[in-house]
């Protein structure tokens, strides 16, 4: 990441400010802006119900910046680990596993599931209610005039946005009072050797293996 927590170590920016930054410049960037158009996008289903567009242009907003504080959270909570070698091998490690399984994952759930189409929009409703997916399910309530869902929806999507923000603020702040060190590698033993009038470092050579 180019806006790395660790760069702004040296400079006395106010924390808040420096939260604000980080959230709009990460909307310059072709991520960010492809992410922002996408959400907002999804307006364009909503074009024969026009209170529901408007929900959905405004929930897409919301949307976006909820990518955005959780990326970045994870980002300056992994500061410190991303320095060490053996957190990147473990994750990389960690991360492939579930691509190894996922074949049969999927396989085993269609499998366990009689009726796909009956079972999709049950699984849809049932994540609806959850941070995952209550931003997603406000202009489709507004569409069908059911207010008390879409508001108390728009509220978890909101309490998820903001528990992700005091997350990356704890975690920024950390970061920056403490930043990751790097520990340089350490060199091969040298030696000095006289060459007519100057003298010049030679590596100690490595022990042969009869």
């Amino acid at each position: 990441m180019t806006l790395d927590p660790a760069r702004f170590t040296t400079y006395a920016i106010p924390l808040k400010s420096l939260l604000v930054g980080l959230a709009l410049s990460s909307f310059i960037g072709i991520p960010g802006a492809i992410t922002l158009l996408a959400r907002v996008g999804t307006a364009a289903a909503w074009w024969l119900h026009p209170l529901a567009a408007v929900a959905a242009v405004l929930c897409g907003a919301l949307a976006a910046l909820t990518c955005i504080a959780a990326s970045r959270a994870m980002t300056a909570a992994s500061a410190s680990l991303a320095s060490s070698r053996r957190f990147r091998d473990l994750s990389g490690v960690i991360l492939l596993v579930p691509l190894l399984f996922v074949g049969p994952i999927i396989t085993g759930v269609t499998a366990g599931v009689r009726d796909l189409q009956d079972y999709l929009p049950s699984l849809a409703a049932a994540l609806s209610w959850t941070p995952l997916g209550a931003i997603w399910a406000v202009p489709a309530d507004v569409a069908r005039g059911h207010w008390g869902p879409a508001g108390a929806k728009l509220v978890i999507a909101v309490a998820a946005l903001a528990a992700l923000a005091w997350i990356w603020k704890a975690c920024l702040s950390k970061a920056l009072v403490t930043p990751p060190t790097r520990v340089a590698p350490a060199a091969a033993p040298e030696t000095w050797v006289s060459s007519g009038s100057f003298r010049q470092p030679r590596r100690a050579p490595w022990p042969r293996v009869a």
